[in-house]
């Protein structure tokens, strides 16, 4: 048996679901000021910090089902538009809280924090170089 919706009862009835997806902007901090120590050293050796060495900064922004200690980091799908490359990812309802965080260079430290539960996609649009190669995050958006 087919069913068939018009336009309107179509759009009325995606309309609660449309309430959900006001985008929300995500913004990680560009930079960390870190402390790093070393907790055993070694016989004979010294340990010098490195002052030339830049601070961590941003270089990505990962999206995990559950608590990314877990390790469930998600792949996204990806695309080339002009000078900029998009991130996709399409979260649909689980269980598991989705979480994003904050890659740096330099830094094993992450930033993580829970998504809303009603998240259901994220798009990272990195900026791209004449070249082709990555020039950092032009925006990171849930809805």
């Amino acid at each position: 048996m087919k069913y068939l919706l018009s336009l309107g009862v179509f759009t009325a009835m995606l309309r609660p679901c449309l309430a959900f997806a006001t985008p929300i902007p995500l913004d990680c901090p560009h930079a960390l000021v870190v402390d790093q120590t070393v907790t055993s050293p070694h016989e004979g050796w010294e340990a010098l910090q490195d002052a030339g060495l830049a601070q961590p900064s941003l270089t990505n922004i990962a999206v995990y089902t559950g608590h990314p200690s877990r390790l469930g980091s998600l792949i996204p799908v990806s695309r080339r538009i002009g000078r900029k490359e998009v991130h996709t990812w399409q979260l649909p309802d689980d269980p598991e809280r989705y979480w994003i965080a904050c890659v740096y260079d330099n830094s094993r430290i992450l930033l993580i924090k829970p998504l809303p539960k009603e998240t259901h996609r994220c798009t990272q649009t990195d900026k791209l170089l004449s070249n082709g190669r990555r020039n950092g995050i032009e925006s990171f958006v849930c809805e």
